[in-house]
């Protein structure tokens, strides 16, 4: 079985090559760009693969970009399941929150990814939800993730508003990672729910930076 994932999954790739699972990711998906070109490109990188039976493994944007491609991209069924890690499947209010907000970091959030953010939003996704319906093939499971905000990683303390509800990563709430056979909830934030772990000492330099608050 091939599982391929298309966000940079680190030491998980790593723990499902040592499992013995064929585990690829896919390539050239535009980083910024809108679920319905990221899927095609991520329907290209599968042909690029052999167009084999797979599983897609998809983070954030990447669960929507693989349920997008089941619905529109893969007449042949070349996907038998989708797994989605933290995936705004109900959209976030953070991405309202980067479309208007003035500040820096908003801004410059916007300059080079305007036309992804704008996919993430509640509005957005309720739109995309009610055209490709829960309900259709192939099986899609979903994991959410979640940590007090005091464990959050500082980046995301300083730079990003706090979420309303109670029980999300730092940018997807749990309710909204919810979709098709929800496998339960992670103790972990949105990056390290794919091995990037934030705290001091992991990343070179900005470590200190942006790792957890230890007191």
């Amino acid at each position: 079985r091939e599982i391929s994932g298309f966000a940079n999954f680190g030491a998980v790739i790593r723990a499902l090559d040592a499992l013995g699972v064929d585990c690829r990711v896919a390539d050239r998906i535009p980083p910024a760009g809108t679920v319905e070109a990221r899927a095609a490109a991520l329907s290209a990188a599968l042909e690029r693969m052999g167009g084999r039976p797979c599983v897609l493994i998809g983070h954030s944007m990447g669960g929507l970009d693989a349920r997008y491609l089941c619905a529109r991209f893969d007449p042949n069924r070349r996907v038998r399941a989708v797994v989605t890690l933290s995936t705004p499947h109900h959209g976030s209010p953070i991405a309202d929150w980067a479309l208007t907000s003035g500040a820096p970091f908003p801004w410059l959030v916007r300059a080079f990814g305007r036309a992804g953010l704008a996919e993430l939003t509640p509005e957005a996704c309720a739109r995309r939800n009610a055209l490709l319906p829960e309900s259709s093939a192939p099986p899609i499971f979903s994991v959410a993730a979640a940590r007090p905000v005091q464990e959050l990683p500082r980046l995301m303390r300083t730079l990003v508003p706090r979420l309303d509800s109670g029980q999300h990563d730092g940018l997807v709430e749990v309710a909204s990672a919810r979709w098709g056979e929800f496998l339960g909830v992670v103790a972990a934030d949105h990056f390290e729910l794919i091995g990037l772990d934030l705290t001091p000492g992991n990343i070179p330099l900005l470590g200190s930076i942006l790792g957890y608050r230890t007191a």
